[in-house]
């Protein structure tokens, strides 16, 4: 059996209704270019470039819509393409991204003497509810303001097609499929799949036993316009699967004008409920806008509750290995609310024996589950979320212990460590996988300290000496593995495991210092010989992949490598989509991804809590300030790094830092325990002028200014490079 693709053609734009425009009621009036984050000019098939697609999702939708590359869209069910009068498909000259990571695209191309304009989206309300969403795809054709255009064009569909397609298991499945298009209803197999506003639109008639490669459905449009107005078609998508042939999408009349203003409205609203957060520089801006609106967005009601996929497209599951990261991000972005529902599916997959457990063979997510709910409670500062859960947490603590137990008691080369496992992933090897038990005395930590702030001294005592008898343990099998191997931190008891979880041993797990000699060293060795065009390789070299190595370049910046965070930084932004969002593997041989589409919810986790790293984290009993941020954000002229409201460990961070003239850098500051903040080694600090007569601002060598607990304001008079005094 073959599953059901879909390929529509269509061309898609902007707003309004479906009459004929005139100069003052373009359905897309209104939008301007600074509605646009950017825009760039798809080519989706020539060598080097990274093929860019828009990702079209909203809150409680069950399906997103993709844009593709080649100018369709998908669904993981159905495609929908767009074809000119001659039958070529429609190439779309340039493509378009909304501000603030909105997952709002748009696009311009030509048919015949036409000028299209295109605009496509999930029309949101703002509610957090259960929804089988449908994607509006409005295309707008213009004529010149001297004569009249001929609009000749055709939509159509199929069940299947090349690469980018990842096919949904919920899809359709059949060797053939039969369409039928009457009364503006695209139908396949009886059911729904689409629905065409507009006029002059011909069918083609009933199509049957269709392959689900061939076209089918085909709707002909032939329209003249006159000149200096407009004329709008509109597609809407029906959810992954088609809906009952009696349904129509429930939107159908409003103008695309007041559907689009409506779904701005909603996604500003939602993204103003977290920090605020500004960058002066535009690419990470833009990176950080789409990890933020992913990551708040790509969520949905089911199965009894709301669940965050770890992508709009394929890899719509739930993972703990992805959902743990996703619990800090939630939390680092001031959304607390949707952390603690996140951290809850956590916990839905853990066994009655305490393991925690959403894969077969991921044994490591017992300790990444633990971990989460230690940075939820830390960050979020909730005692009744973590009393709720610490006996659960207490649970897959104590598998661990005992799972340490037992492997004690059979001795042997893994004596001490958690069982053997078959991952079917990351390390890629069966064996005793060490970055196992790495989360595993990460998990150990997080109780331990939940425990003794709720006040259960003897149990979080308990808990400490297992995780120093535990990390002990652990240290001893590397250090022979190490030696067994000649490699600085084994990724498994077992030889040809690929290093996954070991790389994350530094950060976060804290197992091991940042300045160890073992960090270092499986560090260098990763750059040198596991890396390419700035990013670490997977599956023996072929691909390229966006966030493995995020934890080395969040250890490196804790170490002071000021410049490998931003080398790595710019390397991972410009492997990103246009739009700033990121996806999982890119592969060497044609620069592609294949099936597995961006964006991809752990790389945007992974970026928020990086860029906030490099701006604030912890260390010890304080902070640590602008310790990652490249020279050049802070150079005179450049917009503020700024942070409100932003969660720490010890409380709500405000920071505003900026140059307003060469040689200053002017600090107002609002912190919940004391701080260091590191200026870049080429910098010397001259002088600190507080606004206050009395201040415990203090100088720290020449580099760095200590700043006390509450409101600080300064001007740090500093020497750069290639600035006067």
């Amino acid at each position: 059996m073959k599953r059901c693709l879909g390929l529509f053609v269509l061309l898609a734009t902007a707003i309004g209704g479906c009459s004929g425009g005139r100069p003052g009621g373009h359905p897309l009036a209104g939008l301007g270019r600074s509605d646009w984050a950017i825009a760039w000019h798809p080519h989706p098939d020539r060598p080097g470039d990274l093929p860019a697609l828009s990702g079209l999702f909203a809150p409680g939708a069950q399906s997103a819509v993709a844009w593709l590359p080649d100018g369709t869209f998908w669904n993981g069910d159905c495609e929908f393409a767009l074809f000119d009068g001659a039958g070529r498909a429609v190439s779309f000259s340039t493509r378009r991204a909304f501000v603030q990571g909105i997952p709002i695209a748009g696009g311009d191309a030509g048919v015949e003497d036409a000028a299209l304009e295109a605009i496509a989206f999930l029309p949101w309300d703002g509610g957090d509810r259960d929804s089988l969403a449908w994607g509006l795809v409005s295309l707008v054709a213009g004529a010149p303001a001297d004569r009249d255009a001929e609009v000749h064009f055709s939509f159509a569909s199929r069940a299947s097609g090349p690469r980018w397609r990842p096919i949904d298991p919920r899809a359709a499945a059949g060797d053939s499929f039969s369409y039928q298009f009457e009364n503006g209803k695209l139908l396949r197999n009886g059911r729904l799949i689409g629905w065409l506003e507009g006029p002059s639109a011909t069918p083609a008639g009933a199509e049957a036993a269709l392959a689900p490669g061939d076209y089918g459905g085909r709707v002909t449009i032939r329209e003249r316009v006159r000149r200096g107005e407009s004329q709008e078609w509109r597609l809407w998508i029906a959810p992954l699967g088609g809906v009952p042939a009696g349904q129509r999408p429930g939107e159908l009349g409003r103008s695309t004008r007041e559907l689009l203003a409506r779904t701005r409205r909603a996604w500003q609203k939602e993204l103003a409920r977290g920090i605020g957060f500004e960058i002066p520089d535009s690419t990470t801006r833009r990176g950080v806008d789409a990890a933020i609106a992913l990551t708040v967005g790509s969520r949905e009601w089911r199965f009894g509750g709301q669940r965050f996929p770890g992508n709009p497209f394929q890899y719509r599951d739930y993972y703990v290995r992805d959902g743990a990261r996703v619990v800090r991000a939630l939390n680092l972005v001031g959304r607390p609310d949707l952390a603690a529902r996140a951290l809850r599916n956590l916990f839905e997959f853990q066994w009655p024996g305490g393991a925690v457990l959403s894969q077969r063979g991921q044994l490591d997510g017992t300790g990444e589950a633990l971990w989460a709910f230690g940075q939820y409670v830390s960050l979020a500062r909730d005692r009744t979320v973590g009393r709720e859960l610490l006996p659960s947490a207490e649970r897959g603590a104590q598998w661990i212990r005992d799972m340490w137990k037992l492997s004690n008691q059979r001795g042997g080369i893994a004596a001490g460590l958690l069982p053997f496992s078959d991952p079917r992933d990351n390390e890629n090897a069966r064996g005793h996988l060490l970055g196992t038990d790495a989360w595993g005395l990460a998990g150990l930590a997080a109780v331990r300290d939940i425990e003794h702030m709720l006040g259960a001294a003897a149990k979080s005592e308990a808990l400490a000496a297992a995780h120093v008898e535990g990390r002990a343990r652990l240290l001893e099998v590397w250090a022979r593995e190490a030696s067994r191997q000649r490699h600085p931190l084994p990724a498994a008891v077992e030889r040809g495991a690929s290093d996954w979880a070991n790389r994350s041993v530094a950060y976060p797990l804290e197992v091991l210092a940042p300045e160890d000699p073992r960090v270092r060293d499986l560090e260098g060795m990763a750059r040198r010989g596991r890396y390419a065009d700035g990013l670490p390789t997977t599956n023996s070299g072929d691909s390229l992949h966006m966030y493995l190595g995020f934890d080395l370049t969040q250890t490196a910046l804790r170490r002071g490598d000021r410049s490998t965070v931003g080398a790595d930084l710019a390397a991972e932004l410009a492997h990103a989509q246009p739009d700033g969002s990121g996806g999982e593997v890119i592969l060497r041989a044609n620069h592609d991804f294949g099936e597995n589409l961006p964006p991809h919810g752990t790389y945007a986790a992974m970026l928020i809590d990086l860029v906030r790293s490099m701006v604030v984290y912890e260390r010890g009993d304080g902070l640590v300030l602008l310790a990652g941020v490249p020279p050049e954000w802070l150079a005179p002229g450049r917009g503020p790094i700024r942070m409100r409201h932003a969660p720490t460990s010890f409380g709500l961070l405000d920071l505003l830092a900026q140059s307003p003239r060469a040689n200053v850098l002017h600090v107002v500051l609002t912190l919940p325990a004391p701080a260091r903040m590191e200026l870049p080694v080429e910098w010397t600090i001259t002088e600190v002028t507080p606004s206050g007569a009395r201040s415990a601002i203090r100088v720290a060598g020449r580099h760095a200014v200590l700043f006390p607990v509450g409101a600080s304001t300064c001007d740090i008079q500093v020497s750069r490079p290639g600035e006067r005094p």
